[in-house]
């Protein structure tokens, strides 16, 4: 029974640090490309803290992002301009 329970607390500490494994941008730009899923954010986007540091991209404007092959995110939608 101990092993049992020791492998479920194994695998609930597994999965929070798989799930915790994004973080802050790794660039001062005001958008950010995820290389995984080929969309593109604004750097406050929830979307952002929860991507893979290895799968940031640095952006600079909008026209880059579309050049690069990037689509807009469907949360934060960085193609429509901020009020």
């Amino acid at each position: 029974m101990k092993k049992f329970f020791a492998a479920i607390i194994s695998a609930l500490i597994l999965t929070t640090a798989v799930a915790f494994a994004g973080g802050p941008p790794q660039y001062d730009t005001p958008y950010i490309g995820n290389t995984l899923r080929g969309t593109f954010h604004y750097r406050d986007c929830v979307s952002v803290w929860e991507m893979w540091v290895e799968h940031q991209y640095p952006l600079n404007s909008v026209e880059e992002a579309y050049q690069k092959g990037f689509n807009p995110c469907k949360n934060c939608r960085p193609d429509i301009p901020r009020p």
